[in-house]
């Protein structure tokens, strides 16, 4: 019976842990990213044929390297500095006034800090139905304040196209990171009748604490549900013993409702929400060339396909657009489920409440690794009752795990005589065997919200703990032949040595103790990339469960486990049913 329930228990355990690590751990193949640019065309689903492609990897454009070289018009407010650039009329960078580029450093940190193509930018007009290229054309300032600007440019059969930009606020009149941007094609020659625009949503690079780019990812949401691709996508995959796989794809197009389409990191976040939804995207790799030469690399970028609203003079084109953190309150906002770009995972809910309570503690202490561990403090009450049950079982098995061993060493041909016996010795001893497993279920979900919430909170960029200097990175403290040494984790396994421990062990099976003491190990291999901040709330965990473990012993006053009593325990439950005493 116990044994049911240890395996149901290292089930939940290593599901968490499946679910946790295995997301950590989706390593990109670098072969296979370096031959998606010679693959396969992109499909012409939804696209203008000879449209240009959204991501070469070296610059296509003749105003590639022309519109660097001419001063941009510029739109700020307290949060963002953009700057438009006179040929295209697209965004050439947004600086984030508030998130510095790298630690330390007072220079911001900009989105869209490229130099080899206009298509890794964002709002580029690539293309409209009927129209040439549309990222050579050169515009002029019609009306220009602090928050907003009208540019208007030519085409040479007569169509004029103004592109208005505006910094909204908010509700409360306070500045934001959105851009209200608006598209006007006025009527020359070019015929009119459902007509669409191909604007691109900017690019992004990995973040450092991101090793395996897991979360560099366009974002699509057609209404009900998000879909993400990473640069896993593209690349080529085997599938499982051959089914799903693939070959090395350049770009991925799909015709489909898009409500809005995103390009996300770690921290950061590129949205275009248009008033009508999409039609179609196209998203592809992009080799990034940075001005600063630390921004290079590959990331991804991506176009959507906008319907035109006909007028008669013309179509218009309205969208929103937001850049800046991956903040959840300032994403619920904006009204389209665009907080899904947090990508929570399975128990949203859940990262939800967390990440809410962890910002209201530090807004009470200003310190985000203290904050980390009050949350821990204040998740580990929570579930003491459910903890306090589990440890209180596990010390209940503890006792009578001799009984257990002398039950089956007689009755092991007669599985059912085994079964009965067990249930009477628990009966007898007041032993729920479910209470061991039921909270670590319960736990789980915690758990998981937990990890998907700290693992893209943008509030722990670059804060600092102790000896940590960035809690969203590798708490590296130096290196020893080229491997990191990483304090941290080996606290956290060092923790949940002494917590195994001190756990009663509820079986006499020598391959489960085994399995038990080695999970300390187990938990520093998983554990050891992982960002600082996350691994300080697991540290904190594993001592907080040993201060409740040592609690509970000294109440108990009794040892965690007891000595064999023999082969054959005086228990009545250990005795066949003739030999117990018949009770009158």
């Amino acid at each position: 019976m116990e044994k049911k329930h240890l395996f149901l228990g290292l089930t939940a355990i290593a599901l968490a842990f499946w679910i946790i690590i295995g997301e950590n751990r989706r390593a990109v193949s670098q072969a296979g990213l370096a031959e998606i640019a010679s693959a396969q065309t992109a499909p012409q689903v939804g696209w203008v044929p000879g449209a240009p492609s959204v991501a070469p990897k070296k610059a296509a454009s003749v105003a590639a390297g022309k519109h660097l070289n001419c001063p941009g018009f510029i739109l700020e407010n307290s949060y963002i500095r953009g700057e438009i650039s006179p040929i295209g009329g697209g965004i050439r960078s947004i600086a984030l006034k508030k998130y510095p580029a790298t630690l330390g450093s007072e220079k911001p940190w900009i989105f869209d800090d490229y130099d080899n193509t206009q298509d890794a930018l964002s709002l580029w007009l690539v293309s409209a139905s009927g129209m040439a290229d549309l990222r050579d054309v050169c515009y002029d300032v019609v009306q220009s304040k602090e928050d907003s600007l009208l540019l208007r440019g030519s085409l040479s059969d007569g169509t004029t196209i103004d592109r208005e930009y505006q910094l909204t606020k908010m509700e409360n009149g306070d500045d934001s990171y959105c851009i209200q941007h608006v598209v006007r094609l006025n009527q020359g020659t070019t015929p009119s009748g459902n007509r669409s625009l191909h604007i691109s949503l900017g690019s992004l690079p990995s973040t450092e604490g991101d090793i395996h780019s897991e979360h560099l990812n366009f974002v699509h949401y057609d209404g009900k549900k998000a879909r993400f691709l990473s640069l896993q996508k593209f690349a080529a995959s085997r599938g499982f013993f051959g089914l799903g796989s693939r070959p090395h794809r350049e770009n991925i197009a799909e015709n489909g409702r898009v409500v809005w389409g995103a390009i996300k990191n770690q921290f950061f976040a590129a949205i275009l929400t248009p008033q009508q939804p999409a039609v179609a995207f196209h998203a592809a790799p992009i080799e990034l060339q940075g001005i600063d030469p630390s921004a290079v690399g590959t990331g991804i970028g991506a176009t959507l396909v906008l319907p035109l609203l006909e007028h008669e003079s013309g179509a218009t084109a309205i969208m929103d657009y937001y850049v800046g953190p991956k903040e959840y309150t300032r994403l619920d906002r904006l009204g389209q489920r665009q907080d899904l770009v947090m990508q929570f995972g399975w128990f949203g809910f859940i990262s939800k409440l967390l990440l809410l309570c962890m910002n209201a503690i530090h807004w009470l202490i200003p310190n985000w690794g203290l904050t980390i561990i009050l949350l821990t403090l204040l998740v580990k009450l929570i579930l003491w009752p459910l903890t306090n049950a589990q440890i209180r079982s596990s010390r209940e098995m503890a006792k009578v795990q001799p009984y257990l061993e002398s039950i089956r060493a007689r009755y092991k041909n007669n599985p059912q005589r085994v079964q009965q016996e067990t249930l009477q010795l628990f009966r007898e001893h007041k032993i729920n065997p479910a209470a061991g497993c039921l909270p670590v279920f319960f736990q789980i979900p915690i758990i998981i919200g937990l990890y998907f919430m700290l693992r893209t909170a943008s509030e722990l960029r670059f804060a600092n703990f102790l000896w940590i200097k960035d809690l969203a990175v590798m708490d590296t403290v130096g290196h020893l032949g080229g491997f990191p040494i990483n304090p941290m984790p080996i606290l956290m396994s060092v923790a949940a040595f002494f917590q195994m421990r001190m756990t009663p062990m509820t079986t006499q099976n020598a391959m489960q103790k085994r399995i038990f003491q080695a999970m300390p190990m187990i938990f520093l291999f998983f554990c050891y990339r992982l960002p600082s901040g996350l691994v300080l709330y697991w540290t904190v965990q594993n001592l907080l469960s040993i201060v409740q473990q040592g609690i509970i012993n000294r109440r108990l006053k009794t040892p965690p486990q007891q000595k064999p009593l023999g082969r054959w325990p005086k228990h009545p439950c250990a005795r066949s049913q003739a030999e117990r005493p018949n009770k009158k």
